[in-house]
């Protein structure tokens, strides 16, 4: 889900983590990601994210 709503974003120049950072806290916030799931997530999400560059 976290790779889904960012990947879209995902530029050349864009800072990963700061996008991650604003991604999953809006979703943690609406309840759609438990917040002990966070850092798993954002982490898992982060490096396919990488290789998307």
């Amino acid at each position: 889900m976290v790779y889904r709503a960012t990947a879209p974003e995902i530029r050349r120049d864009t800072v990963i983590r700061d996008l991650l950072t604003t991604r999953v806290r809006t979703m943690v916030m609406h309840g759609k990601i438990d917040r002990a799931a966070t850092r798993p997530t954002a982490e898992a999400a982060g490096a396919c994210l990488q290789a998307l560059r």
